[in-house]
This record gives C-alpha cells, sequence and structure tokens, in this order.
C-alpha cells in the first residue's frame, strides 16, 4: 500500500528524525493469512503509525486483495474511500463506535474472510482514547478469534505517541520518543468455535487488552506510565467540598474559543477543584502548553511533558492544602469525574413541561445528515426520521449552526431550517470522535453533531449519566443506549 499511497513514503525519515520511528518484532509477522491484526488509537501520531504499518502490510505480494480493514466511519466521508482504486486491491468496511446493525452483518463477512484465508485489521477498542489510557475492548475481535482460531496479532505503536501528539492538542511536539512493536501471534481458541459462552468471549477480551497493554506501555505497564499520586492520595480522596474555600460557583458560560483551539480543557471540561464547568483555559506557545487555569476558582496548574509518559499537573495557585499536588493528567480527569451528578444550571432555563429539565444548551452546533435522510427532501414534523439506514457510508449534508438542547426526555436542535425532538427512548447509541463529532443512533437513523465552541465529551458524560439514570427509573423501557467510554 506505500507503493499504492506514494504520500506515506515521505513520512518515514520525518517520523525517524522527529520521533525515533522503528518497527520492533518484525519476525513476529507471520508469512501469510488467517490472520486478525490489532492496533489502538490514542494520538493523532497513532493514527500515522497505524497507516504506515498497514501500508507495509498490504505491501507484501501475499496480502494483496486479501486484507478487509475496519476503519473510522468518518474517513469515509473522503471520496478516496469510496473509489473503484482503493477498492481493487482493498476491502474497507466502516466503523461506527458503539455501533450495531449492520456491523454485524459486517463481522459475519469478516469470519468467512478469515476463514478462506484472508488478514482482518481491525481496533478492538473501536474509538480513540482521549486521556491515553487504554479503552475497554469491545467483543469484535474476540468473537472473530473464537469463531475461526485465526491467530491475532497486535501491532502497536508505544505510548510515547500520546505525548508526542495527544487528541486534545492542535499541534504536534516537535520532539518525541514512539515506535511501533509487533507482538508475537497468540490465538483465543485451537479450534474454531461453533458456539460462544459469555465466559469464554469475556476471556478473549481480557487476553487481547493484555497483550496490547504490555506492548504498548511495556513491563511497567500503565501504572508506571501514569506515575504516582505524589503522596497526596489523603488529599485527593476527601470529599469535593472540602478542597473548596467557598461553594461551588454557578456554571461559566462555553467558551468563546473555536474548540480545536482549547487544549486541555477540552478533557477537562470541569474543574477538578471548584466543579465548575467550562471555566478552564490554557496558556501556551504555539508547541507547547505551559499552564491551565480556572476562571471560577483561581487555582493554575502548571504543565510539564513527559516522554512517553502522562502529563503532569502541579498545582502552582488554589486553596492552600492542594498547592504543588502533582498528579497526572488521567488522574485529574478522574478527580473531574468523581462525584459528578448531572444538574440543572440556573443560567439555561426550564423545559417545555413541569416534567422536562434542561440541562445543557449551546448556539453554535452543526448537524450532520445522511444524504438518504428524508428532512433533506421534506421537512415535516418535529420528530427525527429513525427508520432510514444509510446507504453508503460517510455521506453526510451539513445543516445549521444551530442550537443544542440537552433534557432528561429528548435532544432538541433547532434552526432556521426547522427543529428535531430526538426522544430518548429511541437513541439507540452515542459515540465522539475526537471532541468535537458527537454521533447519535435514532433508531436506525445516524445523526452528527459537530461542537464549534465546547467538549463533545461534556454532552457525552451527561448524556451517558442521565441515561444510566432513565434506565434505573425504568428498567423495561427497552435496550440501554451504548455509549462511548467517557
Amino acid at each position: 500500500m506505500i507503493a499504492e499511497l506514494p504520500v506515506l513514503r515521505p513520512l518515514v525519515p520525518v517520523l525517524k528524525f522527529l520521533y525515533g520511528y522503528r518497527e520492533d518484532g518484525a519476525e513476529n509477522m507471520p508469512a501469510s493469512g488467517p490472520l486478525i491484526i490489532l492496533y489502538a488509537e490514542y494520538s493523532f501520531l497513532c493514527d500515522l503509525y497505524n497507516a504506515l504499518q498497514t501500508a507495509a502490510l498490504l505491501s507484501k505480494k501475499i496480502a494483496r486483495d486479501r486484507v478487509l480493514i475496519f476503519l473510522a466511519e468518518e474517513l469515509f466521508a473522503l471520496p478516496y474511500f469510496h473509489s473503484r482504486h482503493l477498492r481493487s486491491f482493498l476491502k474497507v468496511f466502516p466503523l461506527q463506535p458503539q455501533g450495531t446493525g449492520k456491523y454485524s452483518l459486517n463481522l459475519l463477512e469478516a469470519l468467512e474472510h478469515l476463514k478462506s484465508g484472508g488478514i482482518i485489521v481491525m481496533n478492538p477498542e473501536g474509538d480513540m482514547s482521549r486521556d491515553g489510557r487504554p479503552l475497554p475492548a469491545q467483543g469484535g475481535a474476540a468473537w472473530l478469534g473464537l469463531h475461526a482460531a485465526a491467530p491475532l496479532v497486535p501491532i502497536i505503536a508505544t505510548a510515547g505517541t500520546y505525548d508526542a501528539w495527544p487528541p486534545w492538542k492542535l499541534l504536534p511536539y516537535a520532539r518525541g520518543q514512539a515506535s511501533v512493536r509487533i507482538g508475537k501471534p497468540f490465538r483465543l481458541a485451537e479450534t474454531a468455535r461453533e458456539k460462544i459462552v459469555e465466559e469464554d468471549l469475556k476471556k478473549g477480551i481480557a487476553k487481547i487488552q493484555s497483550e496490547m497493554s504490555a506492548l504498548r506501555f511495556g513491563s511497567g505497564g500503565l501504572e508506571s506510565w501514569a506515575g504516582s499520586l505524589a503522596g497526596r492520595a489523603d488529599v485527593v480522596n476527601r470529599p469535593a467540598a472540602a478542597k473548596q474555600d467557598s461553594p461551588p460557583k454557578a456554571n461559566t458560560r462555553p467558551s468563546s474559543i473555536p474548540a480545536w483551539k482549547q487544549g486541555i480543557p477540552l478533557l477537562l471540561w470541569r474543574c477538578p477543584i471548584c466543579r465548575t464547568e467550562d471555566s478552564l483555559f490554557q496558556k501556551g506557545t504555539l508547541f507547547k502548553v505551559l499552564s491551565v487555569g480556572c476562571r471560577a476558582c483561581g487555582s493554575v496548574w502548571t504543565v510539564n511533558r513527559r516522554q512517553r509518559k502522562d502529563f503532569r499537573l502541579k498545582v502552582s495557585r488554589g486553596p492552600d492544602p492542594l498547592v504543588g499536588l502533582d498528579l497526572p493528567l488521567s488522574g485529574w480527569y478522574d478527580e473531574m469525574k468523581r462525584d459528578f451528578r448531572p444538574e440543572p444550571p440556573a443560567w439555561v432555563g426550564l423545559g417545555k413541561s413541569s416534567q422536562e429539565k434542561t440541562y445543557l444548551r449551546t448556539n453554535r452546533v452543526k448537524l450532520l445528515l445522511d444524504r438518504s435522510n428524508s428532512l433533506l427532501r421534506d421537512w415535516s414534523g418535529r420528530e427525527a426520521p429513525d427508520r432510514e439506514f444509510p446507504a453508503r457510508a460517510g455521506d453526510w449534508r451539513k445543516l445549521g449552526p444551530g442550537r443544542l438542547t440537552l433534557t432528561n426526555l429528548r435532544l432538541i436542535w433547532e434552526s432556521p431550517e426547522g427543529s428535531l425532538d430526538f426522544w430518548w427512548p429511541r437513541v439507540k447509541t452515542l459515540h465522539l470522535r475526537f471532541y468535537h463529532l458527537w454521533g447519535l443512533g435514532y433508531g436506525v437513523t445516524p445523526y452528527r453533531f459537530v461542537f464549534l465552541r465546547e467538549s463533545g465529551l461534556k454532552w457525552l458524560t451527561y448524556a451517558g449519566e442521565l441515561a444510566k439514570k432513565r434506565r434505573a427509573e425504568a428498567p423495561t423501557e427497552g435496550l440501554p443506549i451504548k455509549i462511548s467510554h467517557y
């Protein structure tokens, strides 16, 4: 595929110079299929590494016409992924995180591909990690590995790809240390399984996670990458109220800075100290983050990048017990989420009825509709269509910007083109790509919301917590919503 995509070839010397790119364990790669190649995503640099490895795989004659790859559905918005040229030497399936329906049919085709000696390339986690830590693996790769008894080979970019270019940062750091490791083949079953019980699937998922983590983090594991709590776990584990000089302040308004320029506040959308939302801001240079501050409580963190490790954020100004507290960024993310309960902020206002409570509202959101959606031809009524399956992945048409409102009963999108209601019982899936592209499955019909000013992670978290609450209140009300990890 390097020959098929010449644009990748100049990247190799550049990546070697900047990040020490190399390939370890090439001798572990089998000469032919059937084979399941595993990769993961936790950085934009990681995506480049994955592309190079797939290109190297396809450049071998034995792999040509024998590779089926699952790629992020958003890539199919690019005409190249629908081109006859690409499909002449590669089978490509769109992967929707937390997707259902057609994804199951694609897995059945992938199983037949393996049985005929083919090669599958897929990300078992199904999504991109936002804080650098592994995501819970989904069951697709384990299901294939058990049914086909095919060997699995993890090709994993090392943890240094995250600190070199984390997904919350617009531009990469100029230098770093990140390579690719090819693991030894392993199997989840010695013979093909006709039937799989839940326990076998769980064991398979655990095995996949273990193999991928060992290559990614090395002998020290995740704990070594994240680092310690600097001996201050007693402070971190105190109740949230004990960390504040005054009661929590009302939620601030969303930032006026474009989302793609906000940096760490895309991840830390809530102050870990005073619990105020949309209050953090970042200072730094074009390539370096220097500090993060809170407009509500005045706390300031200095940011320290450590190559091949998680970032460290140290409190330089804030409540006296916390000054000097030095935690990994992933630790501050956990602290931000601790004790979170969705509460309707005063400035948003009430919903349409006494039973409806409004939790979030933003005025600059674009709506993407699949080309087959009937709203593009005849807009009648308020409820969004939910029975129209897309004919072609990534074929979107843009509406907006409009206003998006999240309540305990529905999502509401309002614009000059019209208004739409998405009632929670009909919402089947919610996933977030990067921090700005929020995907929603309404029945079998996909929708996308593009956030221009806010972190989509905040909306995903609110929706996830409200969905859990609704499920607890009405346990027999259909299937639970499948939601990306947050």
